[in-house]
C-alpha cells in the first residue's frame, strides 16, 4: 500500500533524483515502512509518498516503484523516469 497526494506526485516531475528507503524501526510489528522522496537543488527533500509492504525483496521494491510511477502518471499525465535512485545498499535495491 502506499500513500501520496496529488501535489506531492507532481514534484516528482520536477527532480532527476528519487530518495527511497525502508525502515523497520518505526512500528511493533516490524513491517517495513517504504520512504520515497526527490532531492532538489536548493537542498529540500520533499517526501512524495510513504508505503507498508510486506518485506525488503526486490518484489516489493518493484511494487513500490510502480505504484510511484502510475500515480505520478494520473496525476501528470506524464511517465516517471528518474536518472538517479539514492537508496541504502539493500541487496533489493540493486538492480
Amino acid at each position: 500500500m502506499l500513500i501520496s497526494i496529488q501535489c506531492l506526485l507532481k514534484l516528482a516531475q520536477k527532480s532527476d533524483i528519487l530518495c527511497a528507503d525502508f525502515t523497520f524501526k518505526t512500528n511493533l510489528h516490524l513491517y517495513p515502512i517504504f520512504v520515497m522522496g526527490t532531492s532538489e537543488r536548493v537542498r529540500v527533500s520533499p517526501p512524495l509518498a510513504i508505503g507498508v509492504c510486506s518485506g525488503e525483496s526486490a518484489e516489493d521494491w518493484e511494487l513500490a516503484f510502480g505504484a510511484l510511477g502510475t500515480g505520478v502518471l494520473l496525476a501528470t499525465g506524464n511517465i516517471y523516469k528518474p536518472c538517479f535512485l539514492m537508496a541504502d545498499a539493500a541487496p533489493a535495491a540493486i538492480w
